[in-house]
């Protein structure tokens, strides 16, 4: 099975498609809030995530694209490549790390509340809902950042 549910926590691991043809996976259907998805060891694959759940770990994998609901607590992308996070509800915290070239689309207007943390990571882009005028708005995370004494106090700034 691509899925399986251990306890409260759904476990997809080990799936492997290409890019021109992803292996997809569910919907994940989340019955209980405090159910979570850990997706690990994932090639080229897509996953879809309905109801509001607990969280969602992505780690170790490439070519992943993840949409989901309503988070209760946060969503985490941890030595991962090539990611394409889709938010269509209320999410708290996205947390990259140690990762490259990932995308957050922010889908909703309740997504846009999301505070989004990196660390180690490179080309981390955040895509926001489509305006009055039918334009995404797409803002890139910084990676490079320079510190100065300002009044004494320590001061960092986006480069």
């Amino acid at each position: 099975m691509a899925y399986r549910l251990q306890g409260i926590k759904w476990i997809v691991d080990s799936q492997k498609g290409t890019k021109e043809s992803p292996a997809l996976i569910g919907p994940i259907e989340v019955a209980v809030p405090k159910q979570s998805v850990y997706i690990f060891n994932n090639q080229w694959t897509v996953v879809e995530i309905t109801g509001k759940i607990s969280s969602v770990l992505i780690e170790g994998s490439s070519g992943i694209k993840v949409s989901f609901g309503d988070i209760v607590a946060h969503v985490e992308v941890l030595n991962s490549e090539n990611i394409e996070l889709y938010a269509n509800g209320a999410v708290p915290t996205i947390s990259v790390e140690k990762s490259h070239s990932v995308t957050i689309n922010l889908e909703s207007e309740a997504a846009l509340g999301a505070k989004i943390s990196t660390s180690l990571s490179t080309t981390v882009n955040v895509n926001t809902p489509v305006d009055k005028n039918g334009f995404q708005s797409q803002h890139l995370v910084p990676e490079r950042f320079v510190s100065s004494f300002v009044g004494g106090k320590l001061v960092t700034v986006p480069l």
